[in-house]
């Protein structure tokens, strides 16, 4: 009996959305003489049903206004995610700005330069991806420099859009260098971890803490005089022929960096 009840109640409920809907339609798309057809035979029942059942009425109309909201929410969320792009774009761009007006020292070289973001640094490696490649006229081997004239280390792989920086200090890299006040090539050695030492030095170099260390000029990978770093701890043993040193290398600012664009080593030649 209960479900009996219901039924008649649903098929009444149905039947007068039904009629609103059709109103809906006549008012929204139809034809102006079909609305009139319509009006003039509906319209005795529109004022009783309007005054019970208006709300059924304005409901199409409110799934529209819903979904236009939808539309509009998201239209907003996405100019919203596009604005927060820009301010980031837009804050790396002041950054890199900055970082050029604060480097007197590089302007002044006879390079061209190419400047790259560090993007991150390869777990358990002294690796760096940068945000720079092939798209950019990067290459492999070419020499990478930090601020003040700094070296980084060289390019190591090119992707399109991102390559592999390998830092001085990545384990078996060798490098002829010369301290100040010394015209003689001395051998600096990576050993990983950002750690560089100076190996095989004649016990008869008299080495110093805080002497700095440059590129040698008989070397071809490298531009002659960039600065390296520093000599901080000195191991001079009586039972070794040659002497060691630790070096504190000046790289360790990581942001960015200077890709030189006309200097290439003699392997790219």
């Amino acid at each position: 009996m209960k479900t009996q009840s219901i039924f008649p109640n649903f098929k009444k409920f149905f039947a007068v959305f039904l009629f609103f809907l059709i109103l809906f339609l006549a008012n929204f798309f139809w034809e102006e003489r079909i609305k009139n057809s319509l009006f003039k035979i509906l319209s005795p029942l529109q004022s009783s049903l309007w005054q019970k059942f208006h709300f059924l009425y304005l409901f199409p109309q409110k799934i529209l206004e819903i979904k236009n909201l939808e539309r509009e929410n998201q239209n907003l969320k996405k100019e919203n995610l596009e604005l927060k792009s820009e301010n980031e774009r837009l804050r790396e761009e002041k950054k890199e700005c900055d970082f050029l007006k604060s480097d007197s020292q590089i302007t002044s070289q006879n390079f061209e330069y190419l400047v790259a973001k560090i993007v991150t640094k390869t777990p358990g490696s002294d690796i760096l991806l940068i945000d720079k490649g092939k798209d950019d006229g990067v290459f492999e081997g070419q020499v990478v420099l930090g601020k003040e004239k700094v070296l980084f280390g060289k390019i190591e792989r090119v992707y399109e859009n991102f390559s592999k920086l390998r830092l001085i200090s990545s384990k078996n890299f060798k490098l002829l260098v010369r301290k100040e006040g010394l015209e003689k090539d001395l051998l600096l050695e990576g050993r990983g971890n950002l750690e560089l030492i100076l190996n095989l030095v004649p016990r008869d170099v008299a080495l110093e803490s805080d002497q700095k260390i440059f590129t040698s000029p008989s070397q071809t990978d490298f531009p002659a005089h960039i600065l390296v770093g520093e000599i901080k701890e000195i191991n001079k043993k009586e039972t070794l022929p040659y002497q060691q040193a630790k070096i504190k290398p000046y790289f360790l600012s990581f942001d960015f960096v200077y890709l030189i664009k006309n200097f290439k080593p003699w392997t790219e030649k």
